[in-house]
């Protein structure tokens, strides 16, 4: 799955081979995986990418995202936090 995100301050970020991406915003939560149906939508919360090694998660953010054909779309209307790049959540109990 591929992923794209496109800002004023960032400009294009383009992620490869991402297993699955968490979004969570004021009225849903979703966790987007391989040939996920399509889906678009506004945001207002956060995204995570989450990639084999370690994830990036882009906080407090303001936006539209799309998803189809297994890319992930997101355009930033709004960043109020630079993204942030962590070690995996399983990866931290080992």
């Amino acid at each position: 799955m591929k992923a794209k995100i496109v800002s004023i301050e960032n400009g294009l970020q383009e992620y490869e081979d991402v297993e699955m991406i968490r979004v969570k915003s004021k009225h849903h939560n979703l966790l987007i995986m391989q040939h996920y149906m399509p889906v678009l939508g506004e945001l207002d919360g956060y995204v995570d990418i989450v990639l084999k090694d370690h994830s990036v998660r882009f906080p407090k953010i303001k936006g539209y995202y799309m998803h189809k054909q297994d890319e992930f779309q997101l355009l930033v209307e709004k960043l109020e936090a630079q993204p942030v790049s962590m070690p995996r959540d399983d990866e931290e109990d080992e």
